[in-house]
């Protein structure tokens, strides 16, 4: 899957800068999740994979589902490091069912 090249270098920038990351492979393309549970895919029904870009998702909501750039992808990385590297937490079951992460 060579046509996938920015998202397997976007993976190997979290590491260098100690973004907890994961790769998962897809049939056609990859994602990379973060601790808090947001995450970067490039595959052919993400926006704009065909052109070079990767689709961000839960990092920031101006960017969500859409085409970034690779310079682009490692800005925003940079740029909630913190957030996401801070692991879910559990609260707690609610009145009404469902719960509550943090």
């Amino acid at each position: 899957m060579d046509k996938y090249k920015e998202i397997l270098e976007l993976y190997e920038y979290c590491k260098e800068i100690d973004v907890e990351v994961t790769k998962e492979i897809f049939e056609d393309g990859y994602a990379i999740r973060f601790a808090n549970g947001a995450d970067f895919v490039q595959h052919r029904w993400s926006y704009g994979a065909d052109e070079g870009y990767v689709e961000p998702a839960g990092v920031d909501k101006w960017y969500d589902y859409t085409a970034v750039s690779l310079k682009e992808a490692k800005e925003l990385i940079k740029k909630y490091k913190d957030k996401l590297n801070k692991k879910k937490r559990w609260r707690g079951i609610f009145k009404g069912g469902g719960t509550e992460y943090v």
